[in-house]
């Protein structure tokens, strides 16, 4: 699942003009300290001193290009300020 949440990551990157290696993408990724928070969690802080731009929006843009998910795979992906959180389908 790591691996689905990367290529999302990457894609929604790309369609944002930043190249961002798979490596890199998973050093970034944290694992939320409680359950209501996701699975996985991507903060944008590093892409914000890059992009000069607020945390928080660019949160939101990928979230937006990221579109709807796989049902199967996920059950929802939220932003929270600065985070992409995503929550796996446990069904």
């Amino acid at each position: 699942m790591k691996e689905q949440v990367i290529k999302l990551i990457k894609k929604a990157l790309k369609e944002k003009r930043v190249k961002l290696k798979e490596e890199e993408i998973e050093k970034l990724l944290e694992i939320p300290p409680t359950a209501d928070m996701g699975d996985y969690a991507f903060p944008c802080f590093f892409l914000a001193e890059r992009l000069k731009e607020e945390p928080r929006q660019i949160a939101l843009e990928i979230r937006e290009k990221i579109g709807t998910p796989s049902a199967t795979d996920f059950e929802d992906i939220q932003t929270a300020g600065p985070y992409v959180n995503f929550f796996f389908n446990r069904k």
